[in-house]
């Protein structure tokens, strides 16, 4: 199940039909674009996933090094906090 807020680029009819989808098919997220934030919940697997558009423009600047220290600074913080956050297949930062 998947329920959305926002809108996704390009347009589709059905943010939230398009996001489970691409969640259960297993295609990867990284070219979904818009303004979103979403919940999937996955029953099989008991796991929620919350998912945003995160486009800060100062991340656009950031050398791949640098934004690869901003996540590992996250990642570290939210693991402090008993949090696991997932990790896109292609860690592309790493």
């Amino acid at each position: 199940m998947v329920v959305c807020a926002g809108t996704l680029a390009p347009a589709v009819a059905s943010p939230a039909e398009e996001l489970h989808r691409l969640l259960s098919s297993g295609d990867g997220l990284e070219k979904l674009d818009g303004a979103f934030a979403a919940a999937y919940f996955n029953a099989e697997r008991d796991e929620l996933t919350l998912i945003r558009d995160l486009d800060l423009p100062i991340t656009r600047a950031m050398t791949q090094k640098q934004f690869g220290t901003y996540l590992d600074r996250v990642f570290e913080q939210h693991a402090a906090k008993g949090y696991e956050l997932t990790q896109p297949e292609i860690a592309e930062w790493r």
